[in-house]
């Protein structure tokens, strides 16, 4: 009888230990899945930081074209800006050079005038 019991004893400790293990495994399940499962949001979230990388670099390389756009555009304004004073300055010099030729054929034809007046006057 006691050795009934005993076997009854060892058996229900048995079945204890058994119990203990299903549930450890249960847990380390449990414990694994989580795991994975924040692993996979870690993924997700690193996708997601590393998609706004890539968006945040190519917005950066469209205002960089953007950029280079305009200056481009400015740089060619600047040199029809340029070529025009330059076409301004050409035309106002040959302006003056008229105007001094003018002055000196004018200034030719007074002392003419007025060496013909004195030609008159003697």
């Amino acid at each position: 009888r006691q050795l009934r019991v005993l076997e009854d004893s060892v058996r229900d400790e048995q079945g204890k230990m058994a119990e203990v293990r299903r549930s450890r495994q249960i847990e380390l399940v449990k414990r694994n899945e989580l795991r994975e499962e924040v692993s996979a949001e870690q993924k997700k979230r690193a996708g997601d930081r590393a998609a706004c990388i890539r968006e945040q670099a190519a917005e950066k390389e469209s205002l960089s074209e953007e950029g280079a756009r305009k200056a481009a555009e400015a740089q060619e304004e600047l040199r029809l800006m340029a070529q025009s004073l330059h076409d301004a300055t050409v035309e106002r010099d040959a302006v003056r050079a008229e105007v001094i030729e003018r002055k000196e054929e004018l200034s030719v034809v007074k002392r003419e005038g007025d060496m013909g007046r004195r030609g008159l006057e003697l």
